[in-house]
């Protein structure tokens, strides 16, 4: 506890104040102990030396954060905090945590990428915006107070993007979390995939169905649904990125990543993922150079190898191959679109959401309240999870603009907009292969998932959302490096959370 006060570590600290502190330690929670349960008072402490190492090394909570989040842990199993009628989870209080560090340091006016991001503003101006509809929703509108907030509790991770461009601000930290998302997309992948293989074994938060197109359906081919769907997807960018523009001994492993990624894409069997990927990736070529290109086609010919070997060893992974092929090209012709319910229901709720917009096109009508009458697939919903779909819109933009209105949809699309703009118009001007693959592969990434969100709103709906201003956050984060002055290099460095965060607050306020 006392080991980032350079006072303590002194020949006088060590003789005098070290042992009280141990002695007053120890009786404190021998005290606890007898008036408390020893099991409660054990979790409490393994929670605040836990907090102590978050407090020093930040990319440790980033990356708790987006597991916790991804699926691969039954929310059910993690600790609650009560918190005045709610109970917070893990996640949350890291965040909570977390942000309250960010303000510590913007107090201590230390040098980070926060001060210089133009996202600053559309960021803030968008949680401010989600405040105002909910509190509009539930005073003015008798909207149900506990819904409300569950709609609130996931959206309230875009102060993540405040958490990156605060906490971290050195090369090593960023390339941390890279690793770190790496590794948990890899394993949401890896999940997908074996729960494809054994598909009698029920995994955690995955839905496994036939796969059914336009009323058609494929048997033995199994569509899987995962929680995480969407950090595989940014990731998956990122890695083509990387074998595309980024120079590394271990080619092999990336490539091994990317098809593993990608396996997990294609069995989540989603036509608007596939579509935005195309696009992605052929966006990619565009911006890097013909050698490059050379080597996006190299990968391009081992992926189509991969298909054709999977498709000619016959059973089903030509079951899966053929599948894919005639859901990609069949299920995207107009004549079987219009003949898909699933779109029906989305013409439906467009046109009811754009009679909602009218009504109050400056402020919406709050979250949490419904939008359109009921429509038969609600009876199953409400058997499902006791609540139907109707305060639900497919189109993320859309459901910005009927719960918030223009107040919240012009901050939530500058902040995209701004962040994929940003990303493309700067990559090439990075100083390493690494830095340039990384902000052009999120920028890609990002992008597409602002195409696909027009049908789907991982943006808004999604508890793994986090990924979003977790990406965003590491891109402003490598392009503040090309604005720092020389002046504030040792102001960057006493700012390392590596050192310790009281160590930038001391010399933050010194500097100032």
């Amino acid at each position: 506890m006392f080991a980032s006060g350079r006072f303590y570590r002194t020949p006088f600290g060590r003789r005098w104040l070290w042992p009280p502190a141990a002695v007053l330690l120890g009786a404190g929670l021998g005290l606890m102990m007898l008036a408390l349960s020893p099991t409660l008072v054990a979790i409490a402490a393994v929670g605040a030396a836990f907090m102590l190492f978050i407090a020093r090394v930040p990319e440790a909570g980033i990356l708790t954060i987006v597991l916790l989040t991804s699926g691969l842990i039954d929310p059910a199993l993690l600790p609650q905090l009560p918190f005045g009628p709610f109970d917070l989870n893990l996640p949350e209080v890291l965040l909570l945590f977390q942000v309250a560090l960010v303000l510590a340091q913007a107090l201590a006016h230390a040098p980070t990428a926060l001060a210089r991001t133009p996202l600053l503003g559309p960021g803030i101006w968008f949680l401010l915006a989600m405040l105002l509809s909910s509190a509009r929703a539930v005073l003015l509108y008798s909207a149900d107070l506990f819904f409300v907030i569950s709609r609130v509790r996931i959206m309230i991770f875009y102060a993540m993007f405040f958490v990156i461009t605060g906490l971290v601000t050195t090369p090593q930290q960023v390339r941390r979390i890279v690793g770190g998302l790496h590794a948990i997309a890899v394993a949401v992948a890896l999940v997908a995939i074996a729960q494809t293989i054994i598909p009698s074994f029920p995994m955690l938060g995955i839905a496994v169905d036939t796969l059914a197109t336009a009323g058609r359906s494929y048997e033995g081919v199994l569509r899987v649904s995962v929680p995480g769907t969407i950090l595989v997807y940014v990731m998956f960018c990122l890695s083509v990125s990387s074998l595309v523009c980024h120079h590394r001994p271990r080619w092999g492993l990336g490539l091994l990543r990317t098809v593993t990624l990608g396996a997990a894409l294609l069995l989540a069997f989603e036509r608007n993922i596939w579509l935005t990927l195309v696009i992605a990736v052929g966006g990619l070529s565009v911006l890097v150079g013909w050698r490059l290109r050379l080597r996006m086609m190299l990968i391009g010919v081992c992926a189509a190898g991969l298909v054709v070997l999977a498709a000619s060893t016959g059973g089903g992974p030509a079951r899966y191959v053929e599948a894919a092929g005639e859901r990609f090209l069949w299920g995207t012709s107009p004549s079987t679109v219009v003949q898909d319910r699933s779109v029906e229901l989305r013409v439906i709720e467009t046109g009811h959401a754009l009679q909602t917009i009218r009504q109050d096109p400056l402020l919406g009508i709050g979250i949490g309240r419904i939008y359109r009458p009921p429509v038969p697939e609600d009876a199953y919903w409400r058997a499902q999870s006791g609540r139907d779909l109707r305060y639900y819109v497919h189109n993320a933009y859309l459901w910005v603009m009927v719960k918030m209105g223009i107040v919240g949809l012009a901050p939530f699309v500058l902040f995209y907009a701004l962040a994929v703009g940003r990303g493309l118009w700067h990559w090439r001007g990075l100083g390493t292969s690494w830095q340039r693959c990384l902000v052009v592969g999120i920028a890609i990434g990002l992008a597409g998932q602002m195409v696909s969100n027009v049908v789907s709103p991982n943006m808004i709906e999604a508890p793994v959302l986090v990924i979003y201003p977790v990406a965003i956050g590491i891109t402003e984060v490598v392009l503040s490096w090309r604005t720092v002055r020389p002046d504030d290099q040792a102001g960057f460095a006493a700012a390392d959370p590596q050192r310790g965060v009281h160590s930038g607050l001391r010399k933050g306020r010194a500097k100032a």
